[in-house]
């Protein structure tokens, strides 16, 4: 560990010196991982480019994940699994809990027994050409989506109402207890950027999936892929800094219609704006807090609710400063 980085550290412990229990937490965390642990600027990793100071691990393999996922469990220390950061709100302020990112070993993607085996470090990206190049397909679903293949399972990505998790005959997870698990189909459930595991796994890490695809003709799907990503960039903003979609749709009814109804389209707070294009994305204007848009989602929340009596549900994951997630 650099002098530097220890440096950084030490000043982010700092910052919790009020919370004497969780600035022990963080230093003992620290002692023990040191060689994993990396300070990050939350700005860098954040497809919104919205956040402050973070503490980012990178696990190398299975057992040093069981190992970390053991630590933080005997000294509660919050810990989250960190994709690719594209639907994550991280909060204004240093994150006084530890983001785990699955390193290498975990991106590997392969065939085996006719199904798709996909480490959930891996890219969608990276699992959507794959199937492409194997003549497999199910995946334009994840045409144009920038995060992981660990994070689209555990929000059941996709296009419309398809989903990522719908098509794993297994998900493979490491719970809180530090004990991998091998659930397959039937043993979770799988809806509406929906992902369902039992109780015993809950606040776990997917690791890796087998993904049962049909065989399907590389032009065929490529067309495919080429229709969803021109109806994305047509009803998108495409090129603005943003988490995604910021509420689920509710039941037959389309959140950013809601929105838009509401007159809510190109509001601003702060640095953070409304899309003109698509009333459920909030994109950075440059400069947005995390508390600018949280505003703004409460403004569309609220006015919907008031409008039409429709409660919306989140879709991006929103943390405080303790990597709490903000439930609406």
């Amino acid at each position: 560990m650099s002098k530097e980085r220890e440096k950084t550290w030490r000043s982010a412990s700092n910052a919790f010196s009020h919370e004497e229990n969780r600035r022990a937490r963080l230093d003992a965390f620290f002692e023990r991982f040191s060689e994993l642990v990396r300070p990050v600027d939350l700005k860098t990793v954040s497809t919104m480019g919205v956040g402050d100071f973070g503490m980012v691990a990178t696990v190398p393999d299975l057992e040093k994940l069981r190992e970390l996922v053991l630590f933080c469990r005997t000294i509660e220390l919050a810990w989250l699994p960190l994709g690719g950061a594209s639907n994550c709100l991280f909060p204004d302020g240093i994150l006084g809990a530890v983001l785990v990112r699955l390193g290498e070993p975990f991106e590997e993607i392969s065939l085996e027994d006719g199904l798709v085996v996909c480490g959930a470090g891996a890219s969608a990206a990276k699992l959507l050409n794959f199937s492409l190049a194997n003549d497999l397909g199910g995946l334009e679903i994840l045409a144009g989506l920038p995060g992981t293949v660990g994070g689209a399972l555990a929000g059941n990505a996709g296009a419309k109402d398809a989903g990522l998790a719908d098509l794993a005959a297994e998900i493979e997870a490491v719970g809180t207890d530090g004990l991998p698990r091998t659930l397959r189909r039937g043993e979770f459930k799988s809806g509406y950027r929906f992902l369902g595991l039992p109780p015993e796994l809950e606040g776990s890490v997917v690791t890796r999936c087998r993904l049962e695809l049909p065989r399907a003709r590389r032009e065929e799907t490529s067309s495919k892929v080429a229709e969803l990503l021109a109806a994305r960039r047509r009803s998108q903003p495409m090129g603005a800094r943003s988490l995604g979609c910021v509420f689920k749709n509710p039941p037959g009814r389309s959140a950013g219609e809601l929105i838009d109804l509401c007159g809510l389209k190109g509001r601003e707070v702060g640095g953070a704006r409304i899309s003109p294009v698509h009333a459920n994305f909030i994109v950075n204007l440059g400069g947005a807090s995390s508390k600018d848009v949280l505003e703004l989602a409460g403004l569309a929340r609220e006015s919907v609710l008031k409008t039409h009596g429709v409660v919306l549900s989140l879709e991006i994951k929103a943390l405080d400063r303790r990597g709490r997630l903000l439930f609406w």
